[in-house]
């Protein structure tokens, strides 16, 4: 099993941007030093919780900062962002990174991101579609382009003179593209049917409770069955929050606590999944009452915390359940204790998944 990392990023309203930003960065500069395999970061522009609003930008400032780590988009609201910006932005990314870069791509499910971009009443399925056809045909096929789609028309016919070097998309320093990563949160997610189906890699939530995480992987390999392509185990990320310290009673404390950074997370998300009508996300069956999504149940359900014997025993656990995946995504919180929050990243890899097998 590989060890990934993965932020939203949550950071608390109260700290200073510039603060959180920075604690990003380091943390992505740690996961590189300390053996973590890929850094996916989030992104949203309206969220003042969440406080990367491009990825693509957060990424090129660890660009030249990390030497061996994979650095992915967790994801490029795609709706939101024009194609030929999508497919020329990440092909200079993947030169700057030498093909260190993976592409997280969806919908978004912010809705005041889609309102402020002009697209809450556009078909965003339909325009995710259209967009990532258009960014791979720029990267296939040579100049003059001429894409003809419902919501974008992407031609360079009229100004294309290649004596001057004008009109062409650069292409990808990974042939033919950068391995491209889809997530999911719902049960049962039809979007992970339609990857596999692409060849595209699954990403699994970290707030879908640890027994439907199956079958998101159920969804992806039948997808892949279906138009005749081995779906691979190795390419399935699963996100999980965890947090390590060699104090047990310290570890569940930070970790679980209500006032820790977990919980504050955790919090938020229970908050907004209200307001949006999808509490169903964090329940455990449909017969569930939105009474029980309480934020003890949901640290109970969906945090790992302990010293790293506990938690080695834990992730055993958990895999137990899902079945086998290639790659655990540590989710990354908020530092509100620095010390303990950097600490935990190096235990994670150097005292938990370094001793286990799987």
């Amino acid at each position: 099993m590989n060890l990934g990392y993965f932020t939203q990023p949550f950071h608390p309203t109260t700290k200073m941007l510039s603060q959180s930003l920075e604690e990003d960065f380091e943390a992505g500069v740690i996961a590189d030093r300390n053996g973590y395999s890929e850094a996916i970061f989030g992104e949203h522009a309206t969220d003042a919780y969440e406080t990367i609003t491009s990825s693509l930008t957060f990424i090129a400032s660890l660009c030249y900062n990390t030497k061996n780590i994979k650095l992915g988009t967790g994801t490029i609201n795609i709706p939101n962002t024009h194609p030929a910006f999508v497919a020329s932005t990440v092909s200079m990314l993947d030169h700057m990174l030498k093909g260190r870069l993976l592409l997280g791509v969806s919908m978004g499910a912010l809705a005041s991101d889609w309102e402020i971009f002009g697209t809450y009443d556009l078909n965003k399925q339909a325009m995710f579609e259209e967009s990532l056809h258009q960014i791979l045909q720029l990267w296939k096929t040579k100049p003059p382009y001429d894409l003809e789609g419902n919501f974008w028309k992407i031609t360079t016919k009229k100004t294309m003179n290649l004596e001057l070097g004008l009109g062409e998309i650069m292409k990808p320093f990974q042939q033919p593209h950068p391995e491209i990563l889809c997530t999911a949160l719902s049960p049962n997610s039809v979007g992970l049917r339609k990857a596999g189906q692409k060849g595209w890699s699954p990403v699994s939530s970290n707030f879908i409770q640890e027994h439907y995480v199956s079958s998101h992987w159920k969804q992806y390999s039948e997808g892949s069955k279906s138009v005749n392509i081995n779906a691979d185990t190795k390419k399935w990320r699963v996100a999980k929050m965890v947090f390590v310290n060699d104090d047990n009673e310290k570890a569940l404390k930070y970790g679980k606590g209500l006032d820790g950074p977990y919980a504050k997370c955790i919090n938020q998300i229970i908050k907004k999944l209200k307001a949006a009508n999808k509490l169903n996300f964090l329940k455990e069956n449909e017969h569930q009452l939105d009474d029980e999504i309480t934020l003890d149940y949901c640290l109970s359900k969906l945090v790992i915390a302990g010293d790293p014997s506990s938690v080695k025993d834990q992730i055993y656990k958990f895999a137990e359940k899902t079945g086998t995946f290639g790659t655990l995504l540590y989710v990354g919180v908020d530092w509100l204790d620095k010390k303990l929050a950097k600490n935990s990243m190096e235990l994670m890899a150097n005292k938990v998944i370094a001793d286990m097998h799987i």
